[in-house]
């Protein structure tokens, strides 16, 4: 019986077992890609929508033009305030004293001085008459209270802008005789205010202050 299997081509089996190898798979190389169906592949929302991005517009405002036109616009606001300001303090000369607390401290002699003036009754009487290009000569007469001419005093003039003190002019009077005193200058037409002092030496005797329209 042994025989016989033997040469029926059948080997006799034996306490281990005998494995056959199979075939390996096909492993793909990690390089190579596998094309993807159209069915498969992602779509952006502006491509599912049958739009596709357009390059910016030459021209195209943006939010850096928007800064550059607030920055532009702020700064000119800026520049023409501080231009303005410095205009107005440089040519603003309407200052009536140069300091208040020196103007404070005389005060009370200017208020004296005021008493005594009226105590006196003096009379200032002047005349502006117009000349040539804009010159104008001013005469001055002084008389006391006894109608008698006031003589050797010292008389100035002064011609006071009503809002830039710079622009005043001063009138050089000289004593003409009989309490009169004469003098020249070249004021431009408007509104002034001519204020007269008569004094003797270094004390002020009289001050006058009055508004005119010259023409």
């Amino acid at each position: 019986m042994r025989q016989n299997k033997e040469e029926a081509g059948q080997t006799p089996q034996s306490g281990r077992h005998s494995f056959e190898r199979r075939p390996e798979p096909a492993r793909w190389n990690a390089r190579s890609t596998v094309p993807e169906p159209d069915s498969l592949k992602r779509k952006t929302p502006m491509a599912q929508a049958g739009l596709s991005a357009k390059p910016r517009a030459a021209g195209q405002l943006t939010g850096w033009h928007v800064l550059a036109i607030l920055l532009a616009f702020f700064g000119a606001i800026i520049t023409v305030n501080v231009v303005m300001a410095r205009y107005a303090i440089a040519t603003f000369g309407g200052v009536e004293t140069e300091s208040s607390y020196k103007a404070g401290l005389t005060f009370k002699s200017e208020e004296n001085a005021a008493a005594d003036q009226n105590a006196r009754g003096w009379t200032v009487n002047l005349i502006v008459d117009p000349g040539a290009d804009g010159a104008r000569t001013v005469t001055i007469e002084a008389k006391d209270a006894a109608g008698r001419p006031l003589v050797g005093y010292d008389v100035d003039a002064r011609f006071a802008h009503p809002a830039d003190a710079r622009q005043d002019v001063t009138v050089d009077l000289h004593e003409i005789g009989g309490g009169r005193y004469r003098g020249a200058a070249n004021v431009h037409a408007g509104q002034w205010e001519l204020i007269v002092d008569l004094a003797q030496g270094e004390q002020r005797q009289f001050r006058s202050k009055n508004r005119v329209q010259l023409r």
